[in-house]
């Protein structure tokens, strides 16, 4: 189980904020992951509270889609497993936690921006 717990905070750590440094630095992931980590012992409190969020934010959207669910008597349901509706309606939850991580990621100083800078 503690095994299982570390792989997944490794996956969350590398889809959020590592690849988001390959692409801005062009880099490989092992280059990404020395950025990363820099960035990472430097600030581990906020990356420890980022991690407790965003098992929140999950449990949060999951009871919005449930009670969303519920409300509708299931009927929501039956149009979300079609492919196309179902991602049309879920999008805004989808864009929201990507880009969520990007944001929390461009506080670290300007060469995280992966947005680039506000006009």
């Amino acid at each position: 189980m503690l095994v299982a717990m570390l792989l997944a905070i490794v996956r969350k750590l590398t889809l959020d904020f590592v690849v988001p440094i390959m692409f801005l630095n062009t880099a490989r992931c092992v280059e990404a992951w020395g950025t990363f980590w820099a960035l990472l012992t430097h600030n581990l409190g906020h990356f420890l509270l980022y991690l407790l969020f965003s098992i929140l934010l999950a449990a949060a959207l999951s009871l919005l889609v449930l009670a969303a669910l519920l409300v509708t008597c299931c009927c929501l349901g039956c149009l979300l497993i079609l492919p196309y509706v179902g991602t049309v309606v879920l999008l805004p939850i989808s864009i929201f936690k990507r880009s969520y991580s990007l944001e929390y990621l461009a506080q670290f100083g300007p060469k995280f921006h992966v947005f680039g800078f506000p006009a």
